[in-house]
């Protein structure tokens, strides 16, 4: 990822600018101070830092076009929780449990929106603290969803325990077969995966052929995005479901098209989900082993 094979000078730049690379990030003089120059440009408006913007939004194009569907169906998720979330301005919780409740549905749609973004933009490392909060909140909507005691409990300032959650959703309505062994390997994944293991931490390849490697700057890797992606479905999905079982009389009265939507989404995610996972592994057979057998084709297990 970022480079084995040293670019051309004539070739197009791996940045996605579109430009050749002698023109980009193949000019190194360009943007830059040389030893005793001075300059009145801020740094923020130097290369390479001020290029971000433009190859973030480069990335953005090519990830959406990559994986259209899949974050089609995201975003279909989340525009049915904003219309929940929008009619439950009108009505005013009777409970702090219900405060509780609503204040993690909110911070859950940020946490998951925000996940989103950043993994249209190419940021594939900085996604797995968002998408971890974005389950923990989940995970607990779930729990109280179920049990008002932890709800309770939460919102007088009690501590809950990753134990306490597991196991009431074990028990909770909300699980189906499986699931609850899903959700344990999703906190697997997103643990191991916010901290930077050598394992989940990409090679940039800085200074093997790859000249500069920034943000949204590394080339789109199908794997790690599609494997990303897998995850990201599931939490939308798993979200979407626990405000409909909690809201159940406001998501009726959300009206319009609302519920057919909700209930389409089943059999979209039933078609979608085994598609992508047979692409992931067919890419994991296919590709090569990086350098020592570890890295970045290791985000995705």
């Amino acid at each position: 990822m970022g480079g084995k094979k040293k670019v051309g000078r004539n070739e197009i730049c791996h940045c996605g600018s579109r430009k050749k690379f002698k023109h980009c990030h193949g000019a190194p003089d360009v943007g830059k101070i040389s030893k005793g120059e001075h300059t009145n440009t801020p740094p923020r408006l130097l290369r390479p830092y001020s290029e971000l913007p433009e190859i973030a939004a480069a990335r953005r194009v090519q990830i959406i076009d990559l994986c259209r569907l899949e974050f089609e169906f995201v975003d279909d998720c989340l525009a049915l929780a904003a219309q929940v979330v929008e009619a439950l301005g009108d009505i005013e919780p009777k409970t702090s449990e219900e405060v509780a409740i609503r204040d993690l549905a909110c911070d859950a749609f940020d946490f998951l929106y925000a996940s989103k973004e950043t993994l249209a933009e190419n940021s594939v490392t900085v996604v797995f603290p968002l998408m971890r909060r974005a389950y923990e909140d989940i995970s607990l909507l779930a729990a109280f969803v179920s049990n008002r005691s932890l709800a309770s409990r939460w919102a007088s300032g009690g501590r809950i325990k990753n134990e306490d959650v597991r196991k009431q959703l074990e028990t909770s309505p909300l699980m189906g077969p499986g699931e609850v062994q899903q959700i344990k390997d999703m906190y697997r994944h997103f643990s191991s995966g916010t901290h930077p293991n050598r394992t989940h931490l990409p090679f940039s390849f800085l200074g093997q052929g790859n000249m500069f490697t920034l943000g949204a700057i590394p080339p789109v890797d199908a794997l790690i995005i599609g494997g990303h992606l897998q995850y990201l479905m599931g939490l939308a999905y798993w979200y979407i479901g626990v405000l409909g079982w909690e809201f159940a009389p406001t998501c009726m009265s959300v009206g319009g098209d609302f519920t057919r939507f909700v209930l389409g989404l089943t059999p979209r995610i039933n078609e979608l989900m085994p598609r992508l996972i047979q692409q992931l592994e067919a890419m994991r057979n296919s590709a090569g082993e990086p350098p020592g057998d570890i890295g970045p084709r290791d985000l995705i297990e």
